[in-house]
């Protein structure tokens, strides 16, 4: 048998041995079982790659104007703070249990240029979790996300209450009210700030109280 002949067989047998693997149910595809590092490395470089190519050609508009950007909180606010977080938002349930477990876009300057966040927002990615909202927004709400997204990372939690304060009960023109979603997120944060403010005192008889 000569190479060729050996090299052939070897990738059947290998391909006959993943096909038995997979078919048998054995690779376990639970959410709290991460990949190893080569399948995790591999996966997060093609869709990083993928998304740089088919965001190119895409032409972002003009980000900077506040009703835009408002407007982006509300979509934000509603729709990703639950898995992205929000400054001041204590991690929510949602966010503990995806995996991959979603960036925490107000923590991090992320490399991503505005076209790419749109294709992102706008298409989704594959099993990851991160939902597609083209099918049930316009280029221009997905724009209005990217331009909140732009300035996120440069909020304080100070910050995002005043949004959430000029936000509460403010009709975006589809017939239905963010201000529920948003009074939600505004509790969480305040309910979030009392337990972090507050400091428990132990007394050498053994007492606690509260400050």
């Amino acid at each position: 048998m000569n190479f060729i002949s050996k090299l052939f067989l070897l990738l059947v047998i290998i391909v006959a041995a993943l096909g038995f693997y997979l078919y048998k149910g054995m690779y376990n595809i639970a959410a709290t079982s991460p990949h190893n590092n080569l399948t995790e490395m591999m996966l997060h470089e093609t869709m990083e790659m993928s998304v740089k190519n088919q965001a190119n050609g895409i032409e972002a508009p003009d980000l900077s104007g506040e009703k835009m950007i408002n407007d982006g909180f509300i979509q934000y606010d509603s729709m990703c703070a639950m898995c992205h977080g929000a400054p001041g938002l204590p991690e929510s349930v949602l966010h503990q249990g995806l995996y991959p477990e979603p960036p925490e876009l107000y923590e991090e300057d992320d490399e991503w240029s505005a076209s790419e966040l749109f294709w992102l927002t706008k298409n989704g990615i594959k099993m990851s979790g991160m939902p597609a909202y083209g099918p049930t927004h316009s280029d221009e709400e997905i724009w209005a996300i990217v331009a909140f997204l732009q300035v996120l990372p440069n909020l304080t939690e100070s910050d995002y209450k005043e949004y959430m304060l000029k936000n509460i009960n403010a009709d975006d023109g589809h017939d239905h009210v963010h201000g529920t979603e948003i009074e939600k997120n505004m509790k969480k944060l305040l309910d979030n700030k009392s337990v972090k403010d507050k400091e428990i005192y132990t007394h050498e008889d053994g007492g606690e109280h509260e400050h």
